[in-house]
């Protein structure tokens, strides 16, 4: 199986993997609460930490044994959705699809 994904009418990539993987397509959206954040935290209480988030990611795992991705995990572009954009995923059958904009960490059983 394999996501085309479009953005605003335009369509951005086509994900998947070979026969056997992990595919998927997150919509996220994040506001911290400013009182929750003190001295020791992690995330500093600075303009960028404190606004609202919303972010758009495909990301997968190749668990194929074969082939350019065998066992590894990748992502596509990601992408800072705006208030009133639209984000279309498609299904689509197995078939040919876009390489990923990244390879990462390998050997995934």
């Amino acid at each position: 199986m394999r996501f085309e994904i479009v953005l605003n009418g335009e369509r951005q990539f086509i994900a998947g993997t070979d026969e056997f993987g992990v595919l998927s397509a997150i919509l996220t959206r994040v506001k911290r609460n400013p009182a929750h954040i003190g001295e020791d935290s992690v995330m500093h209480e600075d303009e960028d930490s404190l606004k609202e988030q919303v972010t758009f990611n495909v990301t997968g795992i190749d668990l194929n044994d074969t082939g350019p991705y065998k066992k590894c995990h990748f992502h596509y572009p990601s992408y800072t959705p705006e208030p009133g954009d639209e984000i279309v995923i498609r299904i689509l059958e197995p078939g040919e699809f876009d390489p990923p904009e990244y390879m990462g960490v390998k050997d995934h059983t």
